[in-house]
């Protein structure tokens, strides 16, 4: 997820650090919250104030022989808490040693809950899933899982909205989730049945204001799923996801080591959503992300990453082959997908949300709008005035 940090006390921002604009319908203003354009350069903008951020990032890892749970190492990091500040950084590893220290099955996990990074110098995210894992053996099974949770007390005031309005007044927000990322499933070997392997991601934004009931306006969820033809299938795509064409990249043979592999990538995929909120009061935008991976034994290995360097599944590699293969996969990976989503920063919050094939139009990362808002308004009139001037 990607959020900017804060340049002012009263301040509330994209992503990628800007605002944008949108005109004021007869007697009605809309309040956008979203990345600015080249064409909205020009517009005049106005803040809204952050009165407070929390968050947590949680971590997990499983090690199974069969059905029965051997080993997990878990961690969480909250703020405040554990940390004053941001960042809250969760890992969770472990791996399957012999008794003369080869390792056989690696599994490991990152979550990290972060102060928005400058899109010009970073990765543009705040929120930040790496699980990967992988068994060479015919026992160990993993279950591998991350969560990042931030909430966000926010309040926009009639000087942040435009002159006519009022405190008490209800206006629309617009916001975008921006999601960067790839969910992967790989075999060491042809013909392999990959029943019982997945990995998923889900996201969701909750708004809260006193006086009026929770919301959630926008949520979606999906999974990439083994089948035992040693295939994958897109699973339960659902709420924002339904509707989005998710292709399934196939890079057989391109690495001899690992002959199947899967991707599901998420480059740019842009999901505008909207809410109204009451001028003057404060209200909260909570936003929640988790991802999982289940793999099975037997060369099996399953990815999951949204707003990171893909690293978990190669360190994994790395650990159990004893070779490049995981460096190698990533590269080939990060042809078709920026899985930090600074390559998407720059998006417009309404432009169309196209597939992993065109990347150049197209995220966390995960970048979240959602949770730090830019308003930027301006009437006809006054653009009018500005001009005279």
């Amino acid at each position: 997820m990607a959020i900017v940090k804060d340049r002012s006390p009263r301040h509330l921002l994209a992503p990628d650090g800007k605002g944008s604009l949108m005109n004021a319908t007869p007697r009605r203003w809309i309040v956008s919250v979203c990345a600015a354009s080249l064409f909205l350069a020009a517009a005049i903008p106005a803040y809204a104030e952050v009165l407070s951020v929390k968050g947590s990032a949680k971590s997990s890892v499983v090690q199974f022989a069969g059905v029965f749970p051997i080993q997990t190492d878990l961690n969480q990091e909250l703020v405040p808490g554990t940390k004053a500040l941001p960042p809250a950084i969760a890992r969770a590893k472990l791996d399957r040693l012999l008794t003369d220290g080869t390792i056989t099955a690696s599994g490991q996990a990152l979550a990290i809950f972060d102060q928005p990074a400058d899109p010009t110098a970073g990765p543009p995210n705040d929120a930040g899933l790496d699980l990967g894992a992988f068994s060479d053996d015919e026992f160990t099974g993993w279950f591998v899982e991350g969560n990042v949770n931030e909430v966000r007390t926010l309040r926009l005031t009639p000087g942040d909205i435009s002159p006519e309005a009022i405190n008490g007044s209800v206006q629309k927000v617009r916001n975008r989730i921006l999601l960067s990322g790839v969910l992967l499933i790989t075999s060491a070997k042809t013909g392999t049945d990959l029943s019982g392997v997945r990995t998923n991601f889900a996201f969701s934004v909750t708004l809260r204001q006193e006086g009026r009931d929770a919301t959630t306006p926008i949520a979606g969820e999906v999974t990439l799923v083994g089948t035992a033809n040693g295939d994958a299938q897109v699973q339960n795509a659902g709420g924002a996801l339904a509707s989005i064409f998710l292709p399934i990249v196939d890079f057989t043979d391109q690495l001899p080591e690992l002959p199947v592999v899967r991707a599901l990538p998420f480059a740019g995929v842009n999901l505008p959503f909207d809410y109204e909120i009451i001028v003057g009061q404060p209200f909260e935008l909570e936003l929640t992300v988790r991802s999982q991976v289940f793999t099975t034994p037997g060369g099996v290995g399953a990815a999951a990453v949204f707003g990171t360097p893909q690293e978990g599944l190669g360190s994994v590699l790395t650990r159990v082959k004893g070779d490049d293969r995981g460096v190698q996969l990533a590269d080939m990976v990060s042809k078709k997908v920026d899985t930090t989503g600074k390559a998407y920063a720059n998006t417009p919050v309404d432009a169309p949300s196209f597939t992993t094939y065109f990347p150049a139009c197209g995220l966390l990362g995960f970048e979240s709008t959602g949770l730090l808002t830019a308003v930027m308004l301006v009437s006809a009139s006054r653009r009018r005035r500005n001009r005279r001037r």
